[in-house]
């Protein structure tokens, strides 16, 4: 996340739950494109972890939240609802993915939306279940199901799963995990084109 555009943004706060041992640095960027083309979210995590773990692979994969991830939520405003206008995208340190939007609430997601993920992932780590590892990061681009003009108030969510061996703990940008899902418990994120 070295690029000289990331220095436009400003690192996410993450001040929910926290069980992990792991630290992170996510940024996040949103990109204007006219109709009939979709917006774009760019992003960047760093996370520091000596314990690399995941043994999911591939897209829309089960079980990518019991492997060291990251979620990203982004509804396109701040009415509390979780509908086709929010988008939820996992990130697995091990190349996994998994994308889709909800559907009749808080717990049920349409695994038919694509979301035209691109990413990247840089890690120093074996994987195989020892200490030794340092970090893992995350760089990545996805199509929203929504447009969005700037300045407008949206609400975020991301969560740091990790997998040191012990089970699934996390860090989660706002709220306990039991509120992944919850719209309310969401921070607000306004949509400010990048500026380099």
């Amino acid at each position: 996340c070295d690029e000289a555009i990331w220095n436009s943004a400003t690192p996410f706060p993450f001040t929910g739950e926290k069980t992990s041992n792991n630290d992170i640095d996510c940024r996040l960027l949103w990109r204007d494109r006219p109709a009939p083309d979709p917006d774009l979210l760019y992003g960047c995590c760093h996370v520091d972890d000596t314990n690399l773990n995941g043994s999911a692979s591939g897209h829309d994969v089960d079980g990518i939240y019991d492997d060291d991830s990251i979620e990203v939520i982004v509804d396109r405003n701040s009415d509390d609802e979780a509908d086709s206008q929010t988008v939820k995208v996992f990130f697995g340190a091990n190349d996994a993915t998994w994308d889709g939007v909800f559907s009749n609430g808080v717990q049920s997601f349409d695994e038919t939306h694509t979301a035209g993920i691109d990413r990247s992932i840089d890690y120093d780590s074996d994987f195989d279940g020892d200490s030794d590892d340092d970090y893992w990061l995350v760089e990545w681009v996805f199509e929203l199901p929504f447009d969005v003009q700037p300045g407008q108030i949206g609400k975020c969510q991301l969560a740091l799963n990790d997998d040191d061996g012990r089970g699934r703990t996390v860090w989660i940008a706002s709220g306990d995990l039991g509120e992944i899902n919850d719209p309310s418990a969401w921070g607000h994120c306004q949509f400010t084109p990048a500026t380099n």
